[in-house]
């Protein structure tokens, strides 16, 4: 049970708990579950809970109260769905004006699929959702 009147706790994954899709280490797992076990945590990403799970195991998800993902169309504790947002449809002309945006970059590489539509919303990438972690850092600098 979520109580108004205790202090709320409220993470992002990627740059917070973990590097950006990478997995939680495991020496900041053990102090985040230790230090949660008597605050009111929540969690909120913009990837799918399949993502989440491959970066925080089931004992840290477990310190969630509640657990928002896909930007926070979907919403569930650590075992089952509360509510999920209607599917996202991209439109033709936000789809064409991301492909214009890919063909336009000037980035050099180009690693798979750039658009997965999620729960509620769509995710873009210009170098690629298979980007490796050296790739997306070359990208952001």
């Amino acid at each position: 049970m979520i109580n108004p009147n205790k202090t709320c706790f409220i993470f992002d994954v990627d740059g917070t708990l973990s590097e950006p899709r990478q997995k939680v280490k495991q020496n900041h797992k053990e102090l985040f579950v230790n230090w949660a076990s008597d605050k009111q945590c929540f969690i909120s990403t913009g990837s799918d809970f399949v993502k989440l799970k491959q970066q925080i195991d089931q004992d840290m998800l477990d310190c969630f109260k509640l657990i928002y993902c896909c930007m926070g169309n979907e919403a569930r504790n650590s075992n089952c769905f509360i509510t999920r947002q209607n599917h996202f449809i991209v439109p033709d002309d936000l789809n064409l004006d991301l492909e214009n945006f890919i063909r336009h970059s000037l980035f050099e590489y180009r690693t798979g699929r750039h658009l997965e539509v999620r729960t509620g919303m769509v995710n873009f990438s210009v170098v690629g959702r298979n980007a490796t972690l050296e790739q997306r850092k070359e990208y952001y600098e």
